[in-house]
Parts: C-alpha cells; sequence; structure tokens
C-alpha cells in the first residue's frame, strides 16, 4: 500500500476493513519498532522499549517485538478470528529482507540485516555478519510464510484461496549488504540502492 506520507491516510482510508503495521515507509527499517499502529490507533511495544542491538536481540528473541512476527502474527490471528464465509483479501506487507538498524527509524542508521536469530548461518564464519543475517532474515521470513500457509490450511482454506509472494523491487546493496555474495538478482541487472 502507499505510505502514509504519499498518500496522507491509513489502509483504513483506501478501504480496508483493518490494519496492523507501519503505515509509513519511512518506518519500514524499524524491524524493533517502540510502537506501531492498529486500526487507527498507535500502540507501544514496551518490549522495544530499552536498548537494542544485534547481541540482544539475538540473545533474548523473545524479549523483544520483531516486525516480522507483529506482522505475522495479526494476519495469522485474523484468519483464526475470521469467520468461514464469503471471500476475503488480505494484504500482508513484511518489512523484511530490506537493510534495517537498531535505533528508531527514520533516522536510524543502517546496520546490516536485524534478524532475532542466526538460524545456523553463525557457523559460515568466513561470511561478513550482514550476509549471515540477510541470509538468517529471508530464511526466517520463509518459516513465517509457511506458518501462514499453515493457517489457511487448518481453516480448510489452501485450496480456495490464492496466494501471491512478490518483493516490492528486488535486490538491494544496503546496509553493507552485497547483491553479488548471493547472486541475489539472478543474473538480472541492476539493483536498488
Amino acid at each position: 500500500l502507499p505510505s502514509v506520507v504519499e498518500w496522507g491516510g491509513t489502509p483504513l482510508d483506501f478501504g480496508f476493513d483493518r490494519f496492523a503495521g507501519q503505515p509509513s515507509q519511512l518506518y519500514c527499517r524499524n524491524m524493533y519498532p517502540a510502537d506501531w499502529t492498529v486500526g487507527g490507533r498507535v500502540e507501544p511495544l514496551p518490549l522495544n522499549h530499552k536498548p537494542r542491538s544485534r547481541r540482544l536481540c539475538m540473545a533474548r528473541p523473545d524479549a523483544y517485538n520483531y516486525t516480522t512476527d507483529l506482522f505475522a502474527d495479526a494476519a495469522i490471528g485474523w484468519l483464526r478470528a475470521r469467520t468461514p464465509g464469503p471471500p476475503f483479501f488480505a494484504y500482508v506487507s513484511f518489512t523484511v529482507p530490506h537493510a534495517g538498524g537498531w535505533d528508531q527509524a527514520p533516522h536510524a542508521a543502517e546496520e546490516g540485516q536485524p534478524v532475532p536469530r542466526g538460524l545456523g548461518y553463525d557457523p559460515h564464519g568466513d561470511w561478513p555478519a550482514v550476509e549471515r543475517d540477510h541470509a538468517a532474515s529471508v530464511t526466517y521470513l520463509d518459516g513465517r510464510i509457511g506458518d501462514l500457509l499453515q493457517t489457511l490450511a487448518e481453516r480448510g482454506l489452501e485450496r480456495s484461496t490464492a496466494v501471491f509472494f512478490a518483493s516490492d523491487n528486488g535486490a538491494h546493496e544496503e546496509g553493507g549488504h552485497r547483491v553479488g555474495f548471493f547472486n541475489s538478482t539472478g543474473g538480472l541487472r541492476g539493483h536498488k540502492r
């Protein structure tokens, strides 16, 4: 969806019945935000009102709110609470694998790819930390997409629901990540930033 900055509203102002997330693209690099918007209200995320760093968040991922979890849990909760019936449209927009920082956007410096777990990439000590975190964030997102698909199956909706998964603009060179490290462009020319 267009950001608040570009369009002057939240998804609720453009026909959606419910909204939970970060309504402005200026905050998409906030992987551990101090607050988020649910409905039309800004709600604090108290777990993120303390110092954050790669070391702290990875040592105790349950002690922080990670955006990928917030967004997936909100979508799963909505699916589980939904009364079976008419068709629906759900738009779930994750912010990873954007580069991000540990401070609050939009003023935070990009410091790699914040992610709550190494997911087995830590033994790749020959990889730069930013690339291990990039791989972990993509793997983490893949797991949460799997949770959404599993919820559709649990609700008996997997055969009558079309799911589209797309990237907003492809590979990036932000926060120290290099597109050539994993051949992120798949042979296509160019990348963003």
